[in-house]
């Protein structure tokens, strides 16, 4: 096991729940045993805290406190846009690497096929948790337009007169 993920797996960060998280998701598989759920909350159009559960294997304690860090201040899009091989370079375990940096020019060398799939779920939680933000907000979104739609320019000329009214 390579030293980083030693390190968090031992000590991993930002482990646990964000109560009112504005995204959760969850990635693994059954037969592994593998499972990442990873909790985000926005701050202003960043992810503002990441948090996350894992169980199975080191490797997935380690990708799902290596990524937290790692998306902890960014915009959500610079978030989306962390891969896989990124996690399992920065972990180290691309084969022929030193100190999380590639020993043969930046080309990927043989993975360590555990710490791939870690990866893996870690990227497909972290997407189904922004998913699921943007799922929200569209929905509310919709439910205001469904709204306006259902009760008509009508009733709001109707609020409008009564404010007038009760003003004066």
């Amino acid at each position: 096991m390579g030293d980083l993920i030693s390190e968090h797996f031992n000590h991993p960060r930002n482990k646990g729940e964000i109560s009112g998280a504005d995204g959760v998701g969850e990635a693994g598989a059954a037969d592994c045993g593998a499972r990442i759920r990873v909790y985000i909350s926005f701050d202003r159009g960043r992810i503002g805290q990441a948090r996350f559960q894992a169980t199975g294997s080191s490797a997935a304690i380690a990708a799902g406190s290596l990524l937290t860090e790692m998306i902890t201040g960014l915009p959500w899009k610079k978030a989306a846009a962390i891969s896989t091989d990124r996690i399992v370079l920065v972990l180290g375990e691309d084969r022929g690497q030193k100190e999380g940096k590639p020993a043969d020019g930046g080309k990927a060398g043989a993975r360590n096929p555990f710490v791939a799939i870690a990866a893996g779920f870690a990227i497909e939680a972290l997407h189904a948790a922004i998913e699921a933000d943007v799922n929200a907000d569209t929905r509310a979104a919709i439910s205001c337009a469904s709204f306006t739609d259902a009760v008509g320019s009508g009733y709001l000329t109707f609020v409008a007169r009564m404010v007038e009214m009760f003003a004066d």
